[in-house]
């Protein structure tokens, strides 16, 4: 896959080599030469079968579908950033609970969307296809604006939220004076996640000053 922005083109592959991990290179073409970073593994387990690289302009970064034979062949999505010919990855996103094959995707930057395209063996090995919204990655210092009040709002619904500088009522078990980091699925800890965002401190057991 060509990244646009750093000119150089990234190739992600299962390393039979070493354990058929899921691994990356960088590379860069110059005339009729090409030169290759260190390759990176995305996945310390076996990915089975040819990823596939989509690039997310809204976030300036590649992201990979994979099958995770660590995680009992779930459906996996992972985002990269390039730097020279180096590369970095976030936390992989689980997008199917369910050994799921063949994975590809494409980015749509009209409507700012990953769409992911496979076939899933739990469902009859039916062809499939799920639109991911980029609205709820990834997760920055930058677009972490607090927390819902009222706890875990479903998917579509409307909520209200606890802004930088308020006091959120709505957990449980914090230990006062204790800063909290969000986590990349959701919850709070104690311990940052990658990419590290503070969430607030907390002031008794259920209540947290919002990033502050």
């Amino acid at each position: 896959m060509f990244d646009p922005d750093t000119n150089k083109v990234v190739i992600a592959y299962t390393d039979t080599g070493n354990s058929s991990y899921g691994t990356v290179v960088v590379s860069t073409v110059s005339n009729t030469s090409i030169s290759f970073g260190t390759p990176v593994v995305f996945e310390s387990a076996s990915t089975a079968q040819m990823e596939k690289i989509a690039y997310d302009t809204s976030a300036n970064k590649v992201v990979i579908g994979y099958n995770d034979g660590g995680n009992s062949s779930y459906g996996t999505i992972i985002y990269g950033t390039v730097s020279g010919t180096s590369i970095s990855f976030e936390s992989p996103v689980v997008f199917l609970t369910e050994n799921t094959m063949f994975i590809n995707s494409i980015f749509d930057p009209d409507n700012d969307n990953l769409v992911l395209i496979y076939r899933d063996q739990g469902n009859s090995e039916y062809g499939t296809g799920v639109v991911y919204n980029s609205d709820g990655k990834p997760l920055t210092s930058e677009n972490y604006i607090g927390m819902s009040s009222g706890g875990q709002v479903a998917s579509g619904s409307s909520a209200t939220v606890d802004i930088i500088g308020t006091v959120n009522a709505d957990q449980s078990s914090l230990t006062a004076g204790q800063s909290y980091f969000v986590q990349t699925d959701g919850t709070i800890g104690l311990t940052a996640d990658s990419p590290s965002v503070f969430a607030g401190t907390a002031i008794s057991s259920t209540k947290l000053l919002v990033k502050s």
